[in-house]
């Protein structure tokens, strides 16, 4: 046989199929399923801040409103706001009921060990904490 018949006895050249994107490399899924993972994690914790700190728009909110109302309260229905707002506040945080009946010095013992030893200086003074036991 001749070079030219053995050249026609050849098949013409196939090339390979394309890579196609289906399936993904296990890269691709390891990558997929952290990113998952991680868009998931954030809005649960997003979600849970915006659940804790509700509390404290509302808390705001209602002082706002009582900084609003003070030209027209007398200084002692003052004080019975602000130790309505702080109950509410620490029924929530604490959800004891038992707190709601509280007065009188039971009231400043319970503002002490509710706020602490640390807190209570940036936020009440002791006098401060003696005219809200002393103011309802």
């Amino acid at each position: 046989m001749t070079p030219e018949e053995l050249l026609t006895q050849l098949k013409d050249i196939h090339e390979p199929e394309a890579i196609g994107v289906w399936p993904m490399a296990p890269g691709w899924w390891i990558v997929s399923i952290a990113l998952l993972l991680i868009i998931i994690s954030s809005i649960y914790a997003w979600r849970k801040h915006v659940k804790n700190s509700a509390w404290k728009k509302e808390a705001i909110k209602a002082i706002e409103q009582l900084e609003q109302r003070t030209n027209r309260n007398s200084a002692q229905e003052t004080v019975r706001q602000i130790n309505r707002i702080i109950k509410q506040i620490a029924l929530y945080k604490v959800q004891d009921p038992s707190i709601s009946a509280l007065t009188g010095e039971r009231w400043a013992e319970f503002l002490h060990s509710f706020l602490g030893s640390g807190k209570r200086s940036m936020i009440f003074t002791d006098e401060q904490i003696t005219l809200l036991a002393e103011g309802q």
